[in-house]
């Protein structure tokens, strides 16, 4: 049996809501590009290695001696180091602009952090108040049917109309409506809820 609070349904739904984890996605990806642009104004080593086997040397002769060039084996490796010096202020305000979109994303995790706790809150309050009315109705019926049975006795003793009896057998209708549809009420509440 899950027991529900406030705290606890609106915990669950922070953890399990699609629209949150959505968000909280885009900002992650928006914390992501800031460091991305940052990366741009920092300096950059490329490596290269290259290896390579001659398995047949190019070879020449000359007087009467036999000579190879080149080597049975190549290695060959460059390292380059770029860091750009200026570029007009584009560095500055791709961080720049990387940081707002990341406060900006942030601001809607928050928002709909906040949309959906007050929407849990709402659904879960709306089932107290849904339950308590069911509770009440379910009073009203027993408040009435108790009315009925004690015209039913006046009715039978002579002491009330025929209009009166018919009256309290309205109001248990009434009343008995009335509490069906407040239990509805609960069980369209508890499914929104859920």
């Amino acid at each position: 049996v899950l027991v529900l609070t406030t705290e606890s349904g609106v915990r669950l739904a922070l953890q399990h809501n699609e629209r949150i984890m959505m968000a909280r996605s885009e900002r992650i990806k928006a914390d992501e590009k800031t460091r991305e642009a940052r990366a741009e104004g920092l300096p950059q080593l490329d490596a290269n290695v290259n290896y390579d086997r001659n398995w047949l040397l190019p070879s020449f002769v000359f007087n009467d001696n036999r000579f190879s060039i080149g080597n049975d084996n190549n290695l060959t490796g460059s390292l380059r180091l770029t860091q750009p010096l200026y570029r007009g202020g584009g560095i500055r305000a791709q961080v720049k602009e990387a940081r707002l979109e990341a406060q900006y994303a942030r601001e809607v995790e928050r928002a709909v952090r906040q949309q959906l706790t007050a929407e849990v809150e709402a659904m879960f309050y709306e089932y107290l108040l849904a339950a308590e009315l069911a509770r009440v109705g379910d009073l009203a019926v027993e408040r009435a049917r108790a009315n009925l049975a004690r015209v039913e006795a006046l009715r039978r003793a002579g002491q009330v109309s025929e209009y009166d009896l018919l009256r309290a057998r309205v109001q248990v209708a009434v009343v008995s409506t009335d509490s069906l549809s407040a239990q509805t009420s609960v069980d369209e509440a508890k499914v929104r809820l859920v």
